[in-house]
């Protein structure tokens, strides 16, 4: 595993989503930041929570929104395809550390549906995801004069 930050991480998720043939749009923030009235869905949206460390290992732990507008009796539809879709995020990174340089911690997923959460009658999925990296201590690395 190779030193990276956290923005290689969400850039990394970014063009992960903006290549999947089945999310339509990327966030990243907090949630109170998005309207969704002006998305395009399926959209997937990262928001960081906290990070820990453990000598050079850093654990960022994300959450990821994955979410489309109900429209009539869809709703089971909606919640099967964006469970498989964050099922592909996981899949893709969880063992991606020598691709990466970080990876999807798979020993503590959690996933929880919603519906209805935002400006939209939307539905989907809330990943909480712990991404491993490496970020060494080297005093001969940080910036200074």
């Amino acid at each position: 595993m190779s030193q990276v930050s956290i923005k290689t991480i969400i850039t990394r998720l970014e063009t992960f989503a903006t290549s999947h043939k089945q999310i339509n749009q990327f966030g990243f923030g907090e949630l109170y930041n998005i309207s969704t009235k002006d998305l395009l869905y399926p959209y997937m949206h990262v928001m960081p929570v906290s990070t820990n460390k453990i000598g050079s290992l850093s654990k960022l732990n994300l959450e990821i929104y994955i979410m489309d507008l109900e429209r009539g009796n869809n709703l089971l539809d909606i919640m099967s395809n964006l469970y498989m879709i964050g099922n592909d995020i996981v899949t893709e990174f969880m063992e991606s550390d020598e691709d990466y340089g970080f990876s999807i911690n798979t020993e503590n997923i959690t996933t929880n549906p919603f519906t209805g959460k935002f400006d939209d009658l939307t539905a989907g999925w809330n990943w909480k995801v712990e991404v491993d990296f490496i970020q060494t201590n080297n005093s001969c690395t940080i910036p200074t004069k």
